[in-house]
């Protein structure tokens, strides 16, 4: 079953960096600021949407950032809330993003793809054999 979860995972972490691999020639609205949002799981998981914030810098093209999330059924006990690293790539021609999540306390990595529009981005996200949708909204530039 591990070997399975490896595999997915490796997929999908594969198909970002293929889309965070093409070079844009136009410069991107400025994401940078503080966003929330919420990350629901797909219609068969029985979980409820999850609160979270991230602050964003862009530079050109490129988006990094930090992640904050309440510790839900995963994570260690005696954290409250779980912190991660962002990295991605914006294409300023389709409005398109993808982003790569790394958590601080295990490193493991979720994939984050989506697409900005009036104020907003909205998109899907995947890790193992997980996956389920996004949306932020800014709040602060």
């Amino acid at each position: 079953m591990k070997q399975n979860h490896s595999r997915t995972r490796s997929c999908g972490v594969l198909i970002c960096l293929a889309m965070l691999g093409v070079t844009w020639n136009v410069r991107a609205a400025d994401l940078s600021g503080e966003w929330v949002g919420t990350f629901s799981y797909d219609a068969e998981e029985e979980r409820a949407g999850v609160r979270f914030s991230i602050v964003l810098v862009q530079d050109g093209d490129n988006v990094t950032g930090t992640f904050k999330e309440p510790r839900s059924d995963f994570g260690p006990e005696d954290q409250t809330t779980l912190t991660s690293k962002i990295t991605g790539r914006i294409d300023p021609n389709t409005g398109q993003i993808a982003m790569i999540k790394k958590y601080d306390y295990d490193g493991h990595l979720v994939v984050y793809w989506g697409k900005i529009s009036k104020g907003k981005i909205v998109g899907r996200w995947m890790i193992d054999t997980y996956s389920g949708t996004f949306e932020l909204h800014r709040t602060k530039k």
